[in-house]
């Protein structure tokens, strides 16, 4: 049997996962670090405005579009995010198949559910394209 392990492993960057529910949270966690990512987690939009305001490292976001805690939901993070920190890449999963795409930031991924955690990776190794992206040494506060 081949080992994911060593398949996934040597990648490099920082990935914050937005997700209120707990499974999704832990499987997203552990795809990336499996990946080799360094992963932050939030449990809502508020937490992860916290982390990019304390942080400079951030490349990637991946978040639900619904978010049910805090005081914002994930397409408002989304935005904001596209608008506070540019250069942060953006994966969302819609939480709700009926939101139109139109209503996220145009430089998102869609990642449909289901998706397998190689889904997961692929989505955020093509965003933040080889060798990664990185994000602006200041971030607006």
């Amino acid at each position: 049997m081949e080992n994911r392990e060593d398949e996934w492993s040597g990648e490099r960057g920082v990935v914050l996962v937005v997700e209120d529910s707990a499974n999704i949270l832990s499987a997203a966690m552990e795809s990336a670090h499996r990946a080799g990512f360094d992963a932050l987690e939030a449990a809502n939009a508020d937490e992860a405005v916290f982390i990019l305001n304390a942080r400079t490292d951030v490349e990637a976001l991946v978040m639900d579009s619904v978010i049910a805690t805090g005081s914002m939901n994930g397409l408002t993070l989304a935005h904001l995010v596209q608008e506070r920190w540019p250069t942060i890449e953006l994966v969302v999963i819609p939480g709700d198949p009926t939101i139109p795409s139109s209503y996220l930031p145009q430089k998102a991924a869609v990642l449909k559910m289901p998706f397998s955690p190689e889904d997961l990776v692929s989505v955020i190794r093509q965003k933040l394209g080889a060798g990664g992206r990185g994000r602006s040494a200041s971030a607006p506060s």
